[in-house]
């Protein structure tokens, strides 16, 4: 379920942060400052594509915006996951396997 309210007050806290008033914010976005007003206090709920134009105009992401309204989803057990496939590989496979990982982690060390 779509939280409009929390996102009307996302989109407020952004606006002020960014010193805009609902009139600049709704210009930039081809909106009515009432139009604004009305989606901050969730008397309106906005499209996807002005939700796009406000998350552009805040420069904030679209996901920042919706974030309580995605569900989140299940956190990867990566340990679990890297003890799975070494256990299905022979010694020749792992030694591999562990060369390849060191090269990754050199390189991601040295490219953040």
């Amino acid at each position: 379920m779509v939280d409009y309210l929390a996102i009307g007050k996302r989109i407020k806290r952004m606006r002020i942060q960014k010193h805009m008033t609902q009139e600049q914010l709704g210009n930039y976005i081809g909106l009515s400052a009432k139009h604004v007003s009305n989606i901050e206090t969730n008397n309106a709920h906005p499209s996807l594509e002005a939700l796009i134009e406000i998350a552009n105009a805040l420069e904030c992401s679209l996901d920042f915006l919706v974030l309580e309204s995605i569900a989140e989803t299940p956190k990867t057990n990566y340990n679990q996951e890297f003890v799975d496939i070494i256990k299905s590989c022979n010694a020749r496979e792992k030694h591999i396997l562990i060369e390849c990982v060191y090269a990754i982690k050199k390189i991601l060390k040295e490219n953040p």
